[in-house]
Order: structure tokens, then sequence, then C-alpha cells
């Protein structure tokens, strides 16, 4: 499958966050682009946050740092602002548009093994990683993983605003604590998104480990047989390639030669269930990502238009 002809993708900046070290007030002019003001204080100073959203001008969606920077500039002025706002957050998010289920199934494979990716490199305590599903559906909703400084997603876009357009959102977020620009932070990201490939087999080693805790954990109290293929099938969303399905069967008790037959038998008879995707696979799928930011860096096509 390939990212580039099998999807519709797209990325920019979803949302940022910022602190005024003043009174900021809601404003009409910038209803929808300036939102959620809370009265807060950072580094020990009163002011005031909120959030804005790029996209909300009277253009829609914004696809340059240009754009931004206009936009945001406008507010600034309509809100009369006395002081420059700091950056607190800043998202990017990559989405895509398929046509079938077995698409978003690959692109939700990819997504998940970046998160997992980058819970391995950080070293993500449990309590800030998740996995969600629906309770009445049983469809994947979101898997990310958190740290004070960075936080990577990957979520049911279709599921959660059907309206939207959107099948499934890739998001990577900076949580900035030091004075810095919104250039800074995006390229930040894109370091961030260079660097998760290098430890993806690492990763998927980690859940080899859970899913043998699991396997061991739910054996039959009477020691009967079990079906290795059925735990398979009900934690295939754990397994991102066929080595490390190889290396589980090897886990359980097989010997190399026998993991090999088991994991080849495996992948051609679910072969409707199981979806493996590949390390190159990831590695285009986080260049896909970083060069939506530098696009969205380098664009200078903007208008003079203020919002």
């Amino acid at each position: 499958m390939d990212l580039v002809t099998d999807f519709k993708t797209w990325g920019g900046v979803h949302t940022a966050s910022y602190f005024a070290q003043e009174d900021v007030r809601p404003n009409e002019a910038t209803r929808e682009i300036i939102t959620d003001f809370r009265h807060t204080s950072r580094e020990g100073t009163a002011g005031t946050g909120f959030k804005y959203n790029p996209n909300k001008g009277i253009r829609g969606e914004c696809t340059s740092m240009e754009d931004y920077h206009r936009l945001l500039a406008f507010c600034c002025s309509a809100l009369e602002l006395k002081t420059t706002p700091k950056l607190t957050r800043i998202d990017f998010h990559v989405d895509c548009i398929a046509d079938t289920r077995v698409q978003y199934h690959y692109w939700q494979k990819l997504g998940e093994w970046a998160v997992s990716s980058f819970a391995y490199m950080k070293h993500v305590r449990p309590r800030r990683e998740m996995r969600a599903e629906s309770f009445t559906t049983g469809t994947h909703q979101k898997t990310e993983a958190v740290t004070d400084g960075f936080e990577v997603s990957c979520y049911n876009k279709a599921q959660q605003k059907p309206d939207e357009g959107v099948g499934y959102r890739f998001e990577i977020r900076h949580k900035t604590r030091k004075d810095t620009t919104e250039e800074e932070a995006l390229r930040k990201l894109c370091r961030l998104l260079k660097r998760l490939p290098d430890y993806a087999e690492m990763a998927t080693e980690a859940q080899n480990t859970m899913l043998l805790e699991r396997w061991n954990s739910t054996a039959p109290l009477d020691g009967s047989p079990r079906r290795a293929n059925e735990f398979i099938n009900a934690n295939e969303h754990y397994f991102m390639t066929t080595q490390q399905l190889q290396h589980f069967y090897e886990a359980i008790g097989c010997t190399r030669k026998q993991a090999y037959r088991a994991k080849r038998n495996y992948c051609h008879r679910y072969k409707h269930v199981f979806m493996p995707v590949t390390l190159e696979a990831l590695k285009a799928f986080c260049d896909m990502a970083v060069s939506y930011i530098e696009n969205y860096l380098d664009e200078s096509t903007a208008e003079d238009v203020p919002a």
C-alpha cells in the first residue's frame, strides 16, 4: 500500500495556545479564531491564556506560517493586546481520507506504531499513554502518549466528528516551557518525527513482552490446550510486523523454524484480519508528516489580506 497513491492526505497547524501578560476579553471579530479564554499565570506572572485556530479565518484552512502570523496579528490588534502573546503549545495534524476499511486499518497501524515508538523513546509512564475503543462498536477511537513537552496521537476522526470529512488524524504537539517561536516549535516536531523509526523495533519487542504476560495470565487453569492464532486475532492491533509476529511465536515456545512456519501460515490464513506494516512504511509515514511541516514553514504564497 502506498501513502501517496492510496490516500488523500493534507497537513497543517491545527491549533495553538498562547499566554498574554494582561487581561484579555473575547471579541466578536475573533470569536471563532480565538477561544477558551482563561485567567492563569505563567512563571509567576498573571495573565490570560487563549487558544488560536488559524483555520477559522475567512479563507478557511491555513496553509503557511505567513498566513498564520498575519491572522494572529489581526487577532491581537482586534483584541487590543498591549503585549506580545507567548506561545505555550502548538499542534500539527496530518489527516487522511481513503476508500476502504483496509486502507484506514493500514493508516491506523502506522499511526499507532509511531505513538508506541514515541512512548518507548521517551519512557512514557503507563498512566500517560492509552489506547481507546468504542464500547458499542469495538472500533478504534484514539491512541496517544504524553510527556511534559510533547504529545503524539492517532485517532479516528470519522467517528469523533463525522461531519468534518476526515477519516483518520495523526497529530503531534509541542508544549513549550520557555520563550519559543512557532517556527522553532515546529522544527522540534520535525526532529522528533525523524527519530521515531529508530525506536520502532524496540517498541514492538516491548509490546511482545506485554503480550506474553497477557498470554500467560490468561492461560486456562485446567491446563487445556490453547490456540495461539485465536489469541493473536484478539490482539491483532498490537502486532505491527511479521517479524514481531514470529518473535511472539518463539516467545510462547516455538522453535525458530516452527515460529517461521506458524507466522507464514497465519499471514496466509488470516490475511483478512492481520494488517502487517513495515519499518520502511513507518519511515515513509514519518517523512510525510515532516514534509507537511516543512512545506508549512517554507510556503510563501500568502496574499496581503489580514484575515
